[in-house]
């Protein structure tokens, strides 16, 4: 039997990405969010997520899209990364896919400054697949900490 993931794709400019499953806590419509002063273009802000503050992610920024604010036909695809919770931004829920070992191609040492771990190759296209523990950079992580502590001052 051949090995298996599944992967929750998603739309954003009309490219297709995934996540893996097991990483995607689950989807919400877009609400509204409290900016924080001299955030980082990578934090859109926080909101209440059942009690929680959690950072809304421009993940238009992170792919290198075109930024624009949330809208009220964006989601949120509320993810665990190995350090706090995060909603990422999109714009489309696309579906939940099983990909298989012969319809993944992972990314070279050659195309590793792309930042994914691989594609999946479709019938209709490929989706760019990110493994969220290495999407999200100590960096950017270390930025998102910061927002989150001038907010409990």
């Amino acid at each position: 039997m051949d090995q298996y993931q599944e992967v929750f794709c998603f739309t954003m400019d009309n490219r297709r990405y995934a996540f893996p499953l097991i990483s995607v806590d689950r989807v919400i419509q877009a609400v509204a969010v409290e900016t924080i002063p001299n955030s980082p273009p990578l934090i859109y802000g926080l909101f209440d997520f059942y009690g929680s503050l959690v950072p809304a992610i421009n993940l238009r920024y992170l792919l290198n899209l075109p930024c624009k604010p949330i809208s009220a036909t964006d989601y949120f695809l509320v993810v665990d990364t190995p350090r706090r919770k995060l909603a990422m931004v999109i714009d489309e829920v696309d579906d939940v896919m099983v990909s298989f070992l012969h319809d993944f191609i992972p990314v070279s040492k050659i195309d590793k400054g792309l930042g994914a771990s691989g594609f999946l190759q479709r019938e209709d296209g490929l989706i760019v697949v990110y493994d969220l523990e290495a999407f999200i950079s100590d960096r950017e992580e270390d930025l998102i900490q910061k927002v989150i502590d001038s907010t409990s001052r």
